[in-house]
């Protein structure tokens, strides 16, 4: 039985491909997605609410979630990338009870003035049984990116992993077959 040599700097290599394509391409899909998505209601109230931290540089909308209340019943949807929490199941609470019709949230990357990292930043429309909407802003942090690059990361390698172990099984059993 012949040794299997590890080729390390092409793992390396294939490793961060699929790391940039599986972290980054959700991302791109779903800021493209927002960009040419006519109604950026969420847009006015993220640039109007004042950060107690800095000035908002840019802000690039990724993800959005929706809890409302239809003719059916209760409907829920999201799309892109969007970091969960107690906020959302809070809202989801109240609109099951009956205190809104419906809760949106827009989830965006944002860059701010003296900030040394990108912050995720979630945009609230709550809207009330008599129609009218309020906003709430919150910055999220850091947090989020790492803790989606850390999950990217250690897929991405276990994705690998499992391909070039399966790869080298079948060359095994080829070989001893024949």
């Amino acid at each position: 039985m012949g040794q299997v040599e590890v080729h390390w700097r092409r793992w390396f290599l294939e490793w961060l491909v699929l790391l940039l394509w599986l972290g980054l391409l959700p991302i791109v899909a779903s800021a493209i997605y927002y960009a040419v998505k006519i109604a950026p209601d969420f847009d006015s109230a993220l640039k109007s609410r004042p950060f107690p931290t800095s000035d908002l540089l840019w802000a690039v909308r990724v993800g959005g979630t929706s809890h409302y209340k239809s003719a059916i019943g209760f409907k829920a949807t999201w799309f892109g990338v969007n970091p969960g929490g107690r906020t959302s199941d809070q809202r989801a609470d109240r609109l099951w009870n009956g205190e809104l019709l419906g809760s949106y949230q827009a989830t965006y990357i944002a860059r701010f003035r003296g900030a040394r990292l990108p912050r995720v930043v979630c945009v609230y429309r709550d809207v009330t049984k008599d129609g009218t909407n309020s906003y709430e802003v919150q910055d999220r942090g850091s947090g989020p990116i790492g803790g989606y690059m850390l999950f990217i990361a250690l897929g991405s390698a276990g994705i690998l992993l499992f391909f070039k172990t399966a790869k080298v099984a079948a060359k095994r059993n080829t070989v001893t077959a024949a």
